[in-house]
């Protein structure tokens, strides 16, 4: 299967994108998640309490093709304040509002199941519609098997090798069939008879403490081959049965060793297998990390050069050409006639669109043609010229954010 040009899955769940770090790579992880919401056609609400940071997201550049589909909301503290006050200390209880709002939102507004994402730490290494591939898959499984929390496997392996039973948010998907806020209610008045309070603990430890009492059915899943990072905590891999690490602190260095050995995944964590390969998700080394996130989430396509609705052909099938047509596709901004590249009898297409010979220029009907490389903007611009494209047509632009 070409999980690069397979059509793109859908969903009528909808994402609670958590954000409220400032950092690079945080802004880098929620672009990402915005891309798998616009692959998997999702509507999404940005969960942000921090105002400067809802500004810069709405000034940054690479906003201007999403922020149309922005939908901004802060944290229910008032009407979170009594049930987490009940269950978590001051320090936690931030995180608290923000875990929970999800529930509470989508039991006020009708919707069903959804998605709980720490966009601003997360981060799956694969193109965008990959993702959706998995997320799709996991949602599918977690509605059949009746699953009310079903969540990628951030620390239940790692916690499971020492005996600690533990499930955690991170990248969930949750149902609306049962009542959260009756349940987290019942769980207290356990909590008290038993003398068990995870207080001092933060909210993963309470939905892990209402598992562990039957009172809510919360697992876990990952994809095999996938490589994932939780920022200042670890990257890693599960593979073969176990999960490879490179730790937050180790990646940066200037020879990155991964710990091959690693740790067995738990037995009852679930496996989805799309057959990812290391062309879709890798990590070798450092200068690879950076490729390839940059690969991911950086460039933006020039809306400013081209006007919507124009015929346009790309010269450039690699990562900024992807990322180029992922944008005008999502927003129907603009009609792609094909993608030209030197490479085209091994690509063939791209989302369904047709790579040609850069030949097939000549002869053609466009508007624009613009150049989709950020390495090789010279040579393509050169080539333009010698098959006698007028100098007006060719957008040579590429941006980042």
């Amino acid at each position: 299967m070409d999980l690069y040009t397979s059509p793109s899955p859908r969903t009528d769940s909808v994402f609670y994108l958590k954000i409220n770090k400032e950092s690079d790579d945080a802004l880098s992880c929620f672009f990402h998640w915005v891309r798998i919401c616009e692959a998997l056609g999702a509507s999404y609400f940005v969960l942000c309490d921090n105002d400067s940071l809802r500004e810069r997201l709405l000034n940054s550049r690479i906003s201007a093709v999403y922020k149309d589909s922005f939908r901004f909301l802060p944290s229910y503290r008032d009407k979170l304040s009594t049930i987490c006050g009940n269950i978590l200390d001051n320090s936690q209880r931030h995180t608290g509002y923000a875990l929970l709002t999800p529930f509470l939102h989508a039991k006020e507004t009708g919707i069903g199941g959804h998605w709980n994402i720490d966009a601003d730490d997360t981060l799956m290494f694969a193109h965008p519609q990959i993702c959706a591939e998995i997320l799709l898959k996991a949602e599918k499984y977690a509605v059949q098997k009746q699953i009310d929390c079903f969540s990628f496997d951030m620390w239940h392996s790692q916690l499971h090798h020492f005996d600690i039973p533990h499930w955690s948010f991170g990248v969930t998907y949750a149902s609306m069939t049962v009542d959260y806020v009756a349940i987290i209610e019942s769980g207290k008045r356990i909590a008290d008879k038993i003398g068990y309070y995870p207080m001092h603990l933060n909210i993963d430890c309470y939905f892990s403490f209402l598992q562990n009492q039957g009172l809510l059915q919360c697992e876990s899943f990952y994809c095999e081959g996938l490589w994932f990072e939780h920022y200042g905590f670890a990257i890693s891999c599960h593979e073969d049965g176990r999960i490879r690490y490179i730790r937050g602190n180790e990646w940066n260095s200037a020879k990155v060793k991964v710990d091959y050995e690693g740790v067995a995944i738990a037995e009852d964590v679930v496996r989805l297998d799309i057959g990812l390969t290391k062309a879709h998700s890798s990590f070798k080394t450092k200068a690879g990390i950076i490729r390839r996130k940059h690969d991911i989430y950086n460039y933006v396509f020039p809306f400013d050069e081209v006007s919507m609705n124009s015929k346009i052909i790309l010269y450039g099938a690699g990562s900024v050409g992807r990322q180029f047509l992922s944008q005008i596709l999502s927003l129907g901004y603009c009609e792609c006639l094909f993608i030209a590249d030197k490479d085209y009898k091994e690509i063939v297409s791209i989302s369904n669109i047709d790579v040609k010979s850069p030949k097939a220029i000549e002869g053609s009907e466009y508007d624009r043609v613009v150049i989709a490389s950020n390495d090789y903007q010279d040579a393509i611009y050169g080539t333009l010229l010698g098959l006698h494209i007028p100098e007006e047509k060719i957008v040579k632009k590429v941006r980042t954010f």
